[in-house]
């Protein structure tokens, strides 16, 4: 009998813990009328944006020179409530470019949200939209700017950087100028 109600107890445990354990997922482009209803965030009732989400993972992956890239895939969205953050909707992604190696930039998509009677209406970034600028020698910066920005709408954006420097892991900041709701490495 002590044994039964051990094992009870523990699987009560442990299905606890998966509960509990479990976020909400953030899937890009999955964003809802309600998502534009707060207007004013408890966590900084004077912030003019929101970040609503920022996600980022690396991973190692085999190369075909025989060692290994990292792939970081990145993905964050944003409540822009008034134009005073309009400055958070140019991107700058620094690449390393160097004689023999590159980061390469893949996978990105960007996409401005805006409500109007109830409908979520998306426009989506044209790829012709990114730029490149040299900075030094072995830099360069992929840089857009999303469209259609209007006070209180949502941008989102995502983008995979491949890089053959194996060494070097970036950083990540879990809180900047502007409050942070979510945010996952």
């Amino acid at each position: 009998m002590k044994l039964q109600s051990l094992t009870l107890l523990f699987s009560i445990f442990l299905l606890s813990n998966n509960v509990n354990a479990q976020e909400r997922k953030i899937k890009f482009g999955d964003v809802a009328a309600k998502d534009f209803e707060t207007k004013i965030y408890t966590i900084d009732s004077s912030a003019q944006a929101v970040i609503l989400y920022d996600g980022g993972s690396a991973n190692y992956e085999p190369n075909n020179d025989g060692w290994f890239n990292i792939e970081y895939r990145y993905h964050k969205r944003i409540h822009l409530l008034n134009k005073n953050a309009f400055d958070l909707a140019t991107i700058q992604i620094p690449l390393y470019k160097g004689e023999k190696t590159q980061e390469v930039l893949d996978k990105i998509e960007a996409s401005t949200y805006t409500i109007e009677n109830g409908v979520v209406n998306k426009v989506k970034l044209d790829k012709q939209s990114l730029f490149k600028d040299k900075v030094t020698k072995n830099y360069i910066i992929e840089k857009f700017t999303f469209p259609n920005l209007k006070e209180g709408c949502i941008i989102e954006y995502s983008y995979t950087i491949i890089s053959p420097r194996w060494r070097d892991l970036r950083s990540w900041y879990f809180q900047t100028s502007y409050p942070v709701l979510q945010s996952k490495y």
